[in-house]
């Protein structure tokens, strides 16, 4: 959010992909993926959880009270599966 905030999410999670050795050209990386692909352990979180975290967090930065753990967000609203869920139906490729 901090990145969001000064206009350079994009820059810097391109930057960090960079930094982490993936060099593939990703015209606009989302930021919350690039975060947890460069930071998760790739042995134990494929593809597939990144893009259910991201869009956690995506839905979480959307919905959730600055004042409010994350933690304490997720569970509230179901668990992390229906927060991803949620998300893919709020803001979905078919919504």
């Amino acid at each position: 959010m901090w990145w969001k905030h000064e206009q350079k999410a994009t820059e810097y999670a391109r930057r960090a992909l960079w930094l982490r050795g993936q060099r593939t050209l990703v015209k606009e990386p989302e930021p919350f993926a690039a975060v947890i692909f460069c930071t998760a352990d790739p042995e134990k979180v494929d593809y597939r959880m990144r893009s259910k975290w991201s869009r956690v967090l995506r839905y979480a930065a959307a919905y959730k009270d600055l004042d409010e753990p994350l933690a304490h967000f997720v569970r509230r609203r179901g668990g992390i599966n229906k927060v991803a869920a949620r998300y893919a139906r709020h803001f979905g490729r078919n919504s």
